[in-house]
């Protein structure tokens, strides 16, 4: 037991709850020591801490290395690599605490980090789990400081990048605590299904967070509880497109099983237009090749408060003739066959002859001039596409478990987003798109103070 406590820790002391620590772990060996020392320096009695590491099958030494240097760490020593979601809930399936915490091996953490945890955890009999304020490594800036989500998924980290100041040091509910450096109840996590295998990576701590608040329960924000974190640390040799993948169709994922009837039926065809304005953007595809010199009224040409456009690779898609055809494919078809008949649209693209080259954009390979070269980026939103055709039916199942357990109504939580209806993409033409489908199809008014 340390030596030097508060009082009002003396006076918990005896009836905290037992916590298992998880540190998932693939190939971070490099951070193991600074994340495992700081563990050892937990305000926290030693008798009620299980630490865990799960190994997902790494090739660097570090299970060796935990058993050379932390005999009293608990190891669980995966066959292969299972992704963050399953990896974590094998870990949370044999661990024997009644609360779990989780903890990125990239991290360390402040003495008073557990302890603050618990304490807010146990204030309120209604919340299921909460997260740590993270910091960057250098402790001058916020990582972490609660949970936020755009319409359609894309999970945001409140301040991040921000200075870290007290205006980050208020405890408050938040849609989601992050994954890498949260507490939550052990059976509360089992009984909501814990982290969605199938997301592998990403995401899955505002899938959970949203379906916990979904189910009746709470999610806070500790800001007492500090950690200090590498970026990326253990993702930076995972290559963007392919954690682009992940983002894509978890996001997408996401918004399939949270939302209620009414809500998902506005938000649904938007954010399936918003992932093909994704591709065609990224594709860089010049429409005047393909045009025939046939010529129409976009949307935003028609739009009086729409600011002036020149040719870009955006103004005809969204054309209120696409709009129209790709929402009548989606309601009598699925979202199968209007992601299959964009596909085959690109693919006839890239089976075009094209006779000029397009810098930055779509390329053109000399030696093959039947042949578009579509930048990787585009592919990679086609691939989460697919996946989300692949896995449609099996996540409208999970939809079903959760829609039919909820306690709390989407008026209750969509407060919690905060920045529902922010774009997360760079192109002026796509955050013009974006703010003309909440419009269309009547979303920027569920969210309305």
């Amino acid at each position: 037991m340390p030596k030097a406590l508060l009082q009002e820790d003396e006076l918990i002391w005896p009836s905290l709850p037992f916590v298992s620590v998880i540190i998932l772990n693939y190939n971070t060996c490099e951070y193991l020591e600074t994340c495992f020392h700081s563990l050892q320096q937990l305000v926290y009695p030693v008798d009620r801490l299980e630490l865990i590491l799960v190994d997902n099958a790494s090739t660097d030494q570090s299970v060796a290395y935990v058993q050379a240097h932390f005999a009293n760490i608990k190891l669980i020593v995966n066959d292969k690599n299972y992704g963050f979601s399953r990896g974590n809930n094998i870990g949370a399936g044999k661990a024997t605490g009644e609360l779990i915490a989780f903890l990125n091996p990239d991290m360390r953490v402040e003495p008073r980090w557990l302890i603050e945890l618990v304490k807010l955890l146990l204030t309120d009999a209604k919340a299921a789990a909460a997260g740590s304020k993270i910091l960057s490594w250098d402790g001058k800036q916020i990582d972490f400081a609660g949970g936020a989500a755009n319409f359609y998924g894309y999970g945001y980290q409140v301040g991040w990048g921000q200075e870290a100041t007290v205006a980050f040091d208020q405890a408050k509910p938040t849609l989601f605590a992050c994954g890498g450096a949260m507490l939550i109840h052990r059976h509360l996590f089992l009984e909501v299904g814990g982290f969605d295998e199938d997301f592998f990576a990403y995401y899955e701590d505002l899938d959970l967070g949203w379906r916990v608040w979904v189910l009746g329960y709470k999610v806070l924000l500790a800001p007492a509880s500090i950690t200090y974190h590498h970026h990326h640390g253990s993702w930076k040799k995972v290559d963007s497109e392919k954690r682009r993948v992940l983002y894509e169709r978890n996001a997408f994922f996401t918004m399939l099983k949270n939302y209620d009837e009414i809500n998902l039926n506005k938000v649904l065809p938007a954010a399936l237009l918003l992932l093909l304005k994704r591709i065609y953007l990224a594709a860089g595809i010049d429409d005047d090749l393909f045009r025939l010199g046939i010529q129409f009224q976009t949307w935003e040409a028609s739009s009086a408060s729409a600011a002036p456009q020149s040719k870009n690779v955006a103004s005809a898609y969204i054309s209120s003739y696409y709009l129209k055809e790709a929402w009548r494919t989606l309601i009598n078809d699925g979202p199968g066959p209007l992601y299959a008949k964009f596909k085959a649209e690109l693919t006839r693209r890239r089976q075009t002859r094209l006779r000029t080259q397009l810098p930055g954009r779509m390329q053109i390979d000399p030696n093959l001039p039947d042949k578009a070269l579509i930048p990787t980026q585009a592919l990679s939103y086609v691939v989460a596409g697919n996946d989300i055709i692949s896995l449609y039916e099996k996540m409208l199942k999970k939809r079903a478990f959760i829609q039919a357990r909820r306690r709390r109504s989407d008026g209750e939580i969509l407060n919690l987003f905060g920045q529902a209806l922010d774009f997360s993409e760079l192109w002026p033409e796509y955050k013009q798109t974006q703010t003309y489908l909440t419009h269309l199809f009547g979303i920027d008014t569920i969210f309305e103070s």
